[in-house]
């Protein structure tokens, strides 16, 4: 059983972005291939990994579609030994892990879906604690505003954690990082890539309809 403290925590934001050098550099390599023969994940936007959690951002397209939704994850790895809250957080009093969006010309968060948590005891807390260790992927959609077709947009994506060990929570920790990626022009060709990420997810979507 671990032990725990529940002292109150302030729980950090880790800011997210898509990077417009590495959009660039992807959609030339991009170009003679088709969405089968796409490999290795693109990366569009990583956080800090000096702390507890290394967070990544992936869109399924590679560029943002006016007008429409597009599916994007979060792909959080947490250290051996850690773990953080899940969502929803359960005791109530812990704070869940959560995804937020902000950005210059309106995208908004149109959907996010969180995997359900582990449970694990504690000692002090009559009920488990729902938690995700390890690697966690985070799926979501983004709604891109008509008007931002033919525009440069800029996009932060925060994940709210709490960290904790088998002792206690750490004190939190805000890292941000900022990037601009474009959006397509009317009839401009929107090319899907990361499928090996999206293409479950979309399975598994299209089974629960």
């Amino acid at each position: 059983m671990r032990s725990f403290s529940n002292r109150i925590v302030y729980v950090g934001l880790i800011g997210l972005a898509v990077g417009c050098a590495v959009g660039s550099d992807a959609n030339a390599q991009r170009d003679d291939k088709t969405s089968s023969d796409r490999d290795d994940s693109i990366v569009l936007a990583a956080g800090d990994d000096s702390g507890l959690v290394t967070s990544r951002v992936f869109l399924s397209t590679d560029r943002l579609p006016a007008g429409q939704t597009v599916p994007f994850a979060v792909v959080l790895d947490i250290d051996r030994g850690w773990h953080i809250n899940a969502n929803p957080a359960s005791p109530a009093f812990l704070v869940p892990t959560a995804i937020a969006i902000k950005s210059k010309l309106g995208t908004k968060l149109a959907d996010m879906k969180y995997p359900k948590g582990e449970p694990i005891r504690v000692a002090g807390i009559d009920e488990p604690l729902m938690t995700y260790d390890g690697k966690v992927i985070l799926f979501g959609k983004l709604k891109i505003p008509a008007d931002a077709a033919g525009k440069k947009e800029t996009i932060a994506v925060g994940v709210r954690y709490q960290a904790c060990d088998d002792q206690e929570c750490r004190r939190p920790e805000t890292k941000s990082l900022n990037g601009t990626i474009s959006v397509a022009r009317p009839g401009e060709k929107v090319r899907p890539i990361n499928d090996k990420l999206f293409r479950p997810q979309a399975a598994r979507e299209r089974q629960s309809n």
